[in-house]
């Protein structure tokens, strides 16, 4: 995955004159519209195991050569304790049904950080063994009005590591952003990096 630089919020075309050749997506209309040499990742933000909703989803996008893979659900809630729990067994049968169907297409999370801001954990949540998920996104926002930590990257990657997830399966999520209503488990905001 290494060669793929991921976005979204953006058209295809646009995405592709910044460097970004792997775009957020949804609908096959979009992914045969793909310009040459970008690939697709498709949303499905599904998490409860292969339901009618997520065979509907998936069918179109079978085998189609434009498709990377599929971006199952955002930051899953092992615990029930922030969004509604997602069992590891939900997101393995999803991504069983993927490779069994389209073989080589990944599967796709981003990970909800269990601990804190000076100690990540993700510990007791999704890894490859009990999920079969690829690639597996970490996302340790380092800017905040209360502090700014760089070295929190280096402790999310290390709990992913103690977590079970090889570092190959880790995928880098950036920071891009700030502002807005989102309050940070220090009680803080996000600070658009500059």
């Amino acid at each position: 995955m290494a060669t793929m630089h991921y976005t979204w919020g953006a058209s295809a075309a646009q995405a592709k004159a910044y460097g970004f050749n792997l775009v957020d997506l949804q609908y096959a209309s979009s992914v045969n519209a793909l310009p040459e040499g970008s690939k697709a990742l498709i949303w499905l933000g599904e998490s409860n195991g292969v339901t009618q909703s997520f065979i509907d989803k998936v069918t179109p996008l079978l085998n189609n050569p434009k498709v990377f893979g599929f971006f199952l659900a955002d930051e899953p809630d092992p615990t029930g304790r922030y969004h509604t729990q997602v069992s590891a067994a939900n997101l393995k049968a999803e991504s069983d049904w993927i490779h069994s169907h389209f073989p080589g297409a990944k599967t796709f999370i981003t990970l909800m950080d269990m601990g804190s801001f000076t100690d990540s954990n993700y510990s007791n949540t999704y890894n490859p063994a009990n999920t079969g998920i690829d690639y597996y996104g970490i996302n340790p926002y380092p800017v905040r009005t209360t502090a700014v930590d760089f070295n929190y990257i280096d402790r999310a990657v290390a709990a992913a590591l103690e977590a079970g997830i090889p570092q190959s399966a880790i995928v880098p999520v950036y920071q891009a952003f700030g502002g807005g209503g989102w309050t940070t488990n220090t009680g803080g905001s996000y600070v658009m990096p500059t």
